[in-house]
C-alpha cells in the first residue's frame, strides 16, 4: 500500500518527507486490496472543535483522510516527531473504515498489523533519520520497483473480465538507440496489422506498449498514468543487437518482444490463443518479408521508419 503524507501542503516538513519514505519502503509491496491505489494522509493541527476531519474516496482511486497531529517543530527534521506521528497513523488508521465505497476490497487490519510490525525498524537516532532524507533518489528508485511488483501481484491474483478490444502496439525504447528504431517500427507494424485479423480483448487497455532498456529496473521506471493502455518490459542487449546483420536483428528482437508478449498474457489473463496466432504471424510475415526483399528494398523500407515513439496521454 503506497501512503502520502500532507500531499497537498506546499512545504512538507522533512520529518513527514523521511516517514513516508519509511513507510513506503516497507510497505508498497504488500497488497492490502483492490479498493484504493493509496492512502492520503495530512495531519492537522490544532483541530477546532468543530473541525471535519476528511473521509473521502477520492477520484474513486485514493483513501483520502485527515487526522489531529501536533507537530513540536514542523519545519525541522527531527525524531520526536516521527515516531510520534507514526503513532498517531497507526491509532487512526482504521478511521478508513469510514469512507464509504460499494464492495470495497481493503483489509485494513492487515495493514494495522503491517504498521505495528515497523515499530522494530523505526530510526533510533538522528543518523538513521537522515538516512531517509539523504537517499532519496536510491529510495525513489527502490520504493517504485516495489510498488511495480505489488501492481503485478494484483494483477495476476485478481483476473478482471476481457472487456476492451485491443487497437495497437508500440514500443518505446529508453535509450533511444537510432539504430533500433526503425528494426522497433517493422515489428510494431506487423503486430497492428495482424490485431486487426485477431481480435484480441484487454481487461480495460487499448494499446500496449514495450518498454524497452539495458535492465528491467530502468525499463519499470514507465507505468501507465491512463487507463487506455498498459505496459510490459523487455530487456535488450544493444551490443549483441548491433553486432547482428539485418536478419537476425529482427529475429533477436522478435524473440524478447515475443517474450514480453507472453508475460503481458500471463499477468492479465489475456488469450493465449490469440498470443500465440499473433506471435507466429510475426515470424512468418518477417521471414516473408526478409525473404522476398533484396537487400536494397530491405534497407529503403527501414528508412521509412524513422519516427521516434512518444508517450502519448488521454488517448482514449
Amino acid at each position: 500500500m503506497r501512503i502520502q503524507i500532507d500531499f497537498d501542503k506546499k512545504d512538507r516538513s522533512q520529518t513527514i518527507l523521511a516517514l513516508e519514505r519509511f513507510l513506503n519502503y516497507n510497505l508498497i509491496e504488500i497488497n492490502h486490496g483492490l479498493t484504493f491505489e493509496a492512502v492520503f494522509i495530512t495531519f492537522i493541527e490544532k483541530p477546532k472543535k468543530t473541525q471535519k476531519f476528511k473521509r473521502k474516496f477520492l477520484y474513486k482511486k485514493y483513501a483520502d483522510i485527515s487526522i489531529p497531529f501536533d507537530f513540536s517543530n514542523y519545519s525541522e527534521l527531527n525524531l520526536v516527531d516521527f515516531n510520534n506521528a507514526f503513532e498517531t497513523i497507526i491509532e487512526n488508521i482504521e478511521v478508513i473504515n469510514e469512507i464509504e465505497v460499494e464492495n470495497k476490497d481493503f483489509e485494513i487490519l492487515k495493514l494495522k498489523k503491517n504498521l505495528i510490525s515497523l515499530r522494530v525498524l523505526l530510526p533510533k537516532n538522528n543518523t538513521e533519520l537522515e538516512f531517509f532524507i539523504e537517499n532519496t533518489k536510491e529510495l525513489h528508485k527502490q520504493i517504485h520497483l516495489k510498488r511495480m511488483n505489488c501492481r503485478t501481484e494484483q494483477r495476476v491474483s485478481n483476473k478482471r473480465d476481457l472487456i476492451k478490444k485491443l487497437k495497437g502496439f508500440r514500443a518505446y525504447d529508453k535509450k533511444e538507440n537510432k539504430l533500433l528504431r526503425p528494426y522497433l517500427n517493422k515489428i510494431t507494424d506487423i503486430l497492428e496489422k495482424n490485431l486487426k485479423l485477431n481480435q484480441l480483448l484487454s481487461p480495460g487497455y487499448s494499446e500496449i506498449y514495450f518498454s524497452i532498456s539495458d535492465s528491467l529496473e530502468d525499463a519499470k521506471t514507465e507505468f501507465p498514468l491512463e487507463d487506455w493502455h498498459e505496459y510490459t518490459y523487455v530487456v535488450i542487449d544493444y551490443d549483441k543487437f548491433e553486432s547482428l546483420d539485418i536478419s537476425n536483428r529482427f529475429s533477436y528482437l522478435s524473440g524478447i518482444l515475443s517474450s514480453a508478449l507472453d508475460e503481458i498474457c500471463t499477468i492479465d489473463h489475456l488469450d493465449k490463443t490469440t498470443i500465440e496466432v499473433l506471435k507466429a504471424k510475426l515470424q512468418d510475415d518477417l521471414k516473408e518479408f526478409l525473404t522476398n526483399s533484396s537487400a536494397e528494398q530491405i534497407a529503403d523500407e527501414l528508412r521509412t521508419f524513422p519516427r521516434n515513439e512518444k508517450i502519448l496521454l488521454n488517448r482514449k
